[in-house]
């Protein structure tokens, strides 16, 4: 799993990238809710990507065990509730957002494909927690990916729309 390299030696890198993560996708649900026509905006979802966000922060800050870097039970308790919360408040808004993106005429033409990313998201999430059988580190980063992927499509397209002005 990803969080065995936040206890390593190159640690801060990594802790420094979820902090990164974390601010974008915090300025995403911002960015989304100013952007969207009144009609595609859910309130609740920069509600719970600004609660991922922290979460993500919480989850790099203490960072879970892993050998040769032992934690204490606290810190592996915070690292493992905040990343499973920051998966689900994401991934969350992450389908509501996509359920009502076809109703901005900006968004119409990645509402399918975000809808389609934010699904096999949240069901690889839930994949990835129930079949125990999967390889975990492997399973864990196909899930992020998906996860970055719907991210980076929403980013790209709010970049796009800002670029060329809403009508």
């Amino acid at each position: 799993p990803l969080s065995l390299y936040l206890s390593g030696d190159h640690g801060r890198w990594l802790q420094l990238a979820y902090y990164g993560l974390a601010a974008a996708v915090a300025t995403l649900g911002v960015a989304l809710q100013r952007s969207l026509d009144p009609a595609a905006r859910y309130a609740l979802v920069p509600v719970l990507l600004g609660c991922g966000a922290v979460a993500l922060v919480v989850t790099a800050t203490w960072p879970g065990p892993a050998p040769g870097h032992p934690v204490t039970p606290l810190g592996e308790l915070l690292h493992g509730c905040a990343a499973i919360a920051s998966f689900l408040w994401v991934g969350t808004a992450m389908l509501l957002q996509s359920c009502v993106l076809h109703r901005d005429r900006q968004w119409r033409a990645v509402a399918v494909p975000a809808l389609v990313l934010a699904v096999l998201a949240f069901a690889g999430l839930w994949l990835h927690a129930l079949w125990r059988d999967l390889p975990r580190g492997t399973s864990q980063k196909a899930v992020i990916a998906l996860y970055l992927a719907w991210l980076g499509l929403a980013g790209r397209q709010l970049l796009r729309g800002a670029r060329h002005g809403r009508d």
